[in-house]
């Protein structure tokens, strides 16, 4: 029997990593009390992040016809990839652009993608090479957005609010790039919809305008904390 969304060993490996997951964040927020020790921390995380994406693509161009499938060409592959690379070079900077960006597409992708991972069922088992390693790679991504906010390396702001269609812009500019220049029928998911009919110029200004709503409630709320009351 396929694995399934929500069959026995989705469920498993969801009630498994969230209790990792919560387990060690609680362990760094408590232990890693030194930057030394955070950055470290930051550094495996964002470590494993990185090979958990290049070794997912690396067992998908195994199983297809095509050196092109190397490629990350979709939005979560492409935010895992950078990601992880992302807290490597940038470790020292806080709170860098490229954090304001990536974060959102992380988060909210990785949530989504382990919730309904539509690739589950491509072989018997989930352990198989390429559905370990897209459930891991996702699953690392939310790992690491949520070390960055409990470490101090990645806050919130509305000031920065256009990081990210800068950067959506940025990935569909890749994705056109490799569909002419590689051939590739679909990139970014350019070609194709999301869900139904929701394409890519549908979601993506509807996900910029969810982002500074959320920003704008996030910022009133902070503000109203930091404000003595009198």
């Amino acid at each position: 029997m396929y694995p399934s969304i929500f069959g026995l060993e989705h469920i498993l490996y969801l009630v498994i990593t969230t209790l990792i997951m919560v387990a060690s964040l609680i362990l760094i927020k408590r232990l890693c009390k030194t930057k030394r020790a955070q950055d470290i921390a930051i550094i495996i995380a964002g470590g494993l992040l990185l090979v958990s994406i290049i070794l997912n693509r690396i067992f998908i161009t195994i199983h297809s016809d095509s050196w092109t499938y190397l490629i990350p060409k979709s939005f979560c592959g492409m935010t895992s990839l950078l990601l992880g690379i992302a807290t490597l070079v940038f470790i020292r900077n806080h709170n860098h652009n490229v954090f304001h960006f990536l974060t959102y597409l992380a988060f909210l992708g990785g949530v989504v993608a382990n919730f309904y991972p539509d690739y589950i069922g491509q072989a018997q088992s989930v352990f198989h090479s390429r559905t370990i390693t897209g459930l891991l790679h996702h699953t690392l991504s939310v790992y690491v957005v949520v070390l960055l906010i409990i470490t101090g390396r990645f806050a919130p702001t509305i000031k920065k609010w256009y990081c990210l269609p800068i950067g959506l812009m940025g990935y569909i500019v890749f994705g056109l790039f490799i569909i002419q220049a590689f051939g590739v029928n679909n990139a970014m998911l350019i070609n194709a919809p999301l869900v139904a009919w929701l394409y890519w110029y549908v979601v993506g200004p509807l996900f910029i305008a969810l982002q500074i709503i959320g920003l704008l409630i996030y910022t009133k709320i902070k503000n109203s904390k930091s404000t003595p009351q009198s």
